[in-house]
């Protein structure tokens, strides 16, 4: 795609490659870089990393942090282009335990502002929990879409792909 094309220019990616606190070009300013980390759930852990801040040393593929504070490193990097009105996720839930489950969620909804109109939020997930908050799911199988429903409405319903996903991943049990 094109540089120019609206979608590229106003989506990004939490790419768990992308591990640097610091900002090399110095385009954002110490404190926005704090400001993003805060909303990331980040700012306490960074700050306890030693005197060096936000230049702490990452090491290899950041083999220091754990792989959901890496998710959240990703997260906390999108979040200083404030430009950005989509943001994709790609399993960004996958490897993490529910306590890290939790603060990542936390950080995206931050992210897309609390009435959602601030940014779109795209989700790629196979954890069910991570889409319930959605105002829509899209239900794929085999690459084709089955379903496009309001996650809350169709387990209301009790009915359709997605409610039989929730009924197969809980047991029988869809709340």
């Amino acid at each position: 795609m094109r540089s120019s094309d609206s979608l590229t220019r106003d989506t990004r990616y939490a790419l768990l490659d992308l591990l640097v606190l610091q900002d090399p070009f110095e385009k954002h300013s110490d404190a926005s870089i704090w400001r993003a980390l805060e909303k990331a759930q980040l700012r306490s852990h960074v700050a306890s990393m030693g005197d060096k801040g936000l230049y702490a040393e990452l090491q290899e593929g950041g083999s220091n942090l754990s792989c959901g504070q890496r998710q959240l490193v990703c997260l906390a990097r999108v979040l200083l282009n404030e430009n950005s009105r989509i943001l994709a996720l790609d399993e960004a839930t996958a490897n993490v335990d529910a306590e890290t489950d939790g603060l990542i969620q936390g950080a995206v909804h931050a992210a897309v502002g609390a009435d959602g109109a601030s940014r779109t939020l795209m989700v790629i997930a196979h954890r069910l929990e991570t889409t319930m908050d959605c105002d829509t799911v899209l239900v794929l199988s085999a690459g084709r879409l089955v379903e496009q429903v309001d996650p809350a409405a169709a387990i209301k319903a009790k009915r359709g792909a997605f409610y039989e996903l929730v009924q197969s991943a809980h047991g029988g049990v869809a709340e």
